[in-house]
């Protein structure tokens, strides 16, 4: 996501080449045809225009449409990816909202005119409160996937030869524990051979 509208329109578009092997298609937001095969003309169609891609999620539409239509949006037209946060607007300063007050205090009441401005800047914060979640909630969204893809991406380099000699130790666990315990039984009845064959040599001195 772009700062703002202007690093949006100075570095998140890309120009459409026209090239035999695009598909023709229309602008999605005048629904006019696109510049996008090679032997189309706009001196010979004048609602052909030139066609821009959007870097961040491949939409391609007009130049001119999606210049305009981001004039006022912040969004991508046809799957609404946020492509900047939206544009605060204007806030009232304190100075001139006590002149509002004073002019609609003489206009129409001062207790009409307190409730008049009450609800608008209620209005208006809860409108700020709205986008500012929506904008975090985007920003959040984008943090965890791209956390997803840094795991998915660690999980890939795990080799194929670690994860099977993994696999022969689990399946071969058991096998080795079961030689090492017969390696010492062996070892047990060669001690009580040679303790036996000693007691046997001594009596035989006797």
């Amino acid at each position: 996501m772009y700062p703002d509208s202007e690093a949006f329109l100075a570095s998140g578009m890309e120009r459409v080449t026209r090239t035999e092997y695009n598909v023709q298609q229309n602008c999605a937001i005048c629904l006019d045809p696109l510049l996008m095969l090679p032997e189309q003309s706009s001196s010979q169609d004048k609602t052909l225009h030139s066609a821009v891609r959007i870097k961040s999620c491949g939409h391609v539409h007009g130049r001119r449409c999606l210049t305009e239509w981001l004039q006022v949006g912040h969004t991508c037209p046809t799957c609404n990816t946020m492509l900047f946060p939206p544009r605060a607007e204007k806030q009232l300063t304190e100075d001139e909202l006590t002149e509002l007050m004073s002019q609609l205090a003489r206009r129409i009441g001062a207790d009409k005119a307190y409730y008049l401005i009450s609800d608008c800047v209620g209005k208006v914060e809860r409108g700020f409160l709205a986008t500012r979640l929506e904008v975090e909630r985007d920003l959040e969204a984008e943090r965890e996937m791209a956390l997803d893809e840094e795991e998915s991406g660690d999980e890939w380099f795990v080799s194929d030869d670690d994860a099977d000699m993994e696999d022969w130790e689990d399946e071969n666990d058991g096998d080795m524990k079961t030689e090492y315990d017969e390696d010492e039984e062996m070892d047990g009845d060669e001690e009580d051979e040679a303790e036996e064959e000693e007691e046997e040599s001594k009596s035989n001195q006797c």
